[in-house]
């Protein structure tokens, strides 16, 4: 256990003499605030405000209400990393004399045209994993990380909130999504212990000393994990030679990912193999509750998913496989996709099952055989002869040999 240490000067008397005073408190909201920290490049927003709010020797909801309380009672009891956006960002930027740019990128909405067209305000982003802040604590296991990672250097990287993100590649362990010693959610804007190292809000167990499980040896999980975040990175992928904007590699990869989960067409060789090899139970569709996977996927099925998922979509051989070897029909293959890009078409469409269509000599000999056989011809006994559908504002042809 830490030694404690005089973190939170604002539990002792004088501080909460101070800052009762309000004209104290107008000089703290219009201070500059010099004694600040920069954010790292791919650090996660309650990440770099928490590391203020700890060399300013105050807890981050205090920070926040001295310095910024414009949003007192605001930021912090919503998911602040997608509810911050440009004008937040150049607000905390102008008082804390850094770069709007810097601070917005530390926002989830800095993948915006990337991960998604938009990422909203909202609990519900595809492929960020929702937190669901009530009375200013989760209730979702949204927050992961590498203890690894937060030994070399103690910051939250935004990549953790992606819900395909379930390893570290550069490691090679599972993430962390609960405190080792209490269970509760990872969350980083309270703290229980007095010491500057991220700690759990409940329990007071310090995040950087949890151990993760490591993947088998055998594993492909982190080699397809790297091919996606890297698309991310550069905006952009490849699929049969031709390039693509990677807004739609992530609409088709949660596609699939649902079509494997809830679905339940999970007949591939990746999934079969990284289950085997990490103990890895999938619920059954008939047992999953709710349609949005990013908040019932946990941490080991997300990783088997998205897994067999991502390797699904390296080529379009990959695709075609995986559709012939599930016998997934076309109406599966389009479920719910607003908008179908068009390299993802060109490979379903040929799984298109095209009605019959039966020439009007056909229906002719059909009434033939009818008549003679002491069965009146009709739009339903023709359908039942022939095994297909013939509807009265497709076929107007057809009126005229009824009328004979």
């Amino acid at each position: 256990m830490p030694t404690k240490s005089k973190f939170h000067p604002e539990r002792g008397l004088l501080f909460k003499v101070v800052y009762k005073d309000k004209e104290f408190k107008e000089k703290m909201a219009k201070a500059l605030i010099k004694n600040r920290v920069e954010p790292y490049p791919d650090e996660l927003f309650t990440s770099w405000l928490a590391r203020n709010a700890t060399i300013n020797y105050l807890q981050t909801p205090t920070f926040v209400n001295c310095y910024f309380p414009e949003y007192k009672n605001g930021l912090l009891s919503r998911d602040a990393d997608v509810y911050v956006d440009e004008e937040i960002a150049a607000n905390f930027a102008k008082r804390m004399l850094l770069k709007t740019e810097d601070i917005f990128k530390t926002s989830l909405r800095g993948y915006a045209g990337y991960l998604g067209e938009t990422i909203s305000s909202n609990n519900r982003n595809s492929l960020i994993s929702p937190v669901k802040i009530r009375g200013r604590y989760p209730r979702l296991k949204g927050l992961r990380y590498c203890p690894e990672c937060l030994r070399e250097k103690e910051y939250f990287r935004k990549q953790w909130r992606l819900s395909f993100y379930a390893v570290c590649p550069e490691h090679g362990g599972f993430l962390v999504d609960s405190c080792p010693e209490c269970g509760e959610p990872v969350f980083l804007t309270k703290r229980k212990l007095d010491t500057e190292s991220f700690n759990c809000w409940n329990c007071g167990f310090v995040y950087k000393e949890a151990e993760s499980e490591k993947l088998h040896e055998d594993s492909e999980g982190a080699n397809h994990l790297a091919k996606s975040v890297e698309i991310l990175r550069n905006g952009y992928f490849t699929f049969g030679g031709t390039w693509y904007y990677s807004v739609f590699y992530f609409w088709i990869l949660k596609h699939i990912a649902r079509i494997i989960y809830l679905l339940g067409y999970r007949n591939w060789d990746i999934l079969e193999k990284e289950a085997e090899l990490h103990g890895i139970e999938l619920k059954r569709p008939n047992e999953v509750k709710g349609k949005m996977i990013e908040e019932i996927l946990t941490l080991k099925e997300a990783f088997a998913v998205f897994t067999a998922s991502i390797s699904i979509l390296r080529f379009p051989e990959s695709l075609k496989r995986f559709i012939e070897s599930n016998d997934i029909s076309y109406p599966v293959l389009k479920r719910d996709l607003s908008y179908i890009p068009f390299w993802y078409e060109n490979i379903i469409w040929k799984y298109r099952k095209q009605p019959r269509y039966v020439t009007i000599e056909e229906i002719e000999n059909a009434c033939s055989w009818m008549n003679k056989n002491g069965i009146e011809p009709s739009y339903s006994s023709l359908s039942r002869l022939l095994g297909i559908v013939l509807e009265r504002r497709k076929r107007p042809e057809l009126i005229k040999l009824f009328g004979k």
